[in-house]
């Protein structure tokens, strides 16, 4: 073996092997920039998040040992999570989605404004955050999961969108909304980059 072999070869041991996959929609085609979500289970700080390149392929160089959730996202899309697996240096793990489309149709829904979408501070995903749309007295909330992904059925109309933190209640944010007729309204909660 040649000093340069050698030296890729003790190189690629000290580095270990990924963790990788690739997400594709329901028909297997890649998914460009989906999010991928690695989760130290029982440590939300050991949390990484990277995205897929054009070919559907992601890839973390580098984990700590112990048991993981793992989940893939796109707008447009169901995401998908697996739990948990197991990762030991220098044994890397692989995992493919696929990723099925997420649709309202109007017979599941008649009549109603779907609001959904990924809310964000910058870009930044606010996950777990309690978003309400509210109109006199009624109101229909939902919590974010971790990637700040949102989904709501409401009647049409003009509606107020609060969120509110779920570590101390407190409201993050407020927008007027007219929701005119049925139908969807992807990424309408927009908190601007420079909101405290």
């Amino acid at each position: 073996m040649g000093l340069a072999a050698l030296a890729a070869a003790v190189l690629y041991a000290n580095q270990g092997e990924p963790v990788t996959g690739r997400v594709g929609d329901s028909s297997n085609a890649p998914i460009a920039g989906a999010t991928v979500t690695l989760q130290m289970i029982g440590k939300p700080s050991e949390t990484f998040t990277t995205k897929t390149d054009k070919d559907g392929i992601y890839e973390f160089r580098e984990a700590p040992d112990g048991n993981y959730s793992i989940e893939a996202s796109m707008r447009g899309h169901v995401s998908v999570r697996y739990f948990p697996i197991r990762i030991r240096f220098p044994f890397g793990f692989e995992r493919d989605f696929r990723l099925p489309p997420d649709e309202v149709f109007e017979s599941d829904a008649p009549g109603k404004a779907h609001v959904a979408g990924e809310l964000k501070v910058g870009d930044k995903p606010m996950g777990g955050a309690n978003v309400c749309l509210r109109r006199r007295s009624e109101q229909v909330c939902t919590t974010t999961n971790r990637l700040g992904q949102y989904s709501l059925l409401v009647q049409p109309g003009g509606w107020q969108a609060v969120v509110t933190s779920q570590k101390d209640k407190e409201v993050v944010w407020r927008q007027r909304m007219l929701l005119a007729k049925p139908g969807e309204y992807r990424d309408q909660i927009r908190i601007p980059a420079n909101h405290k």
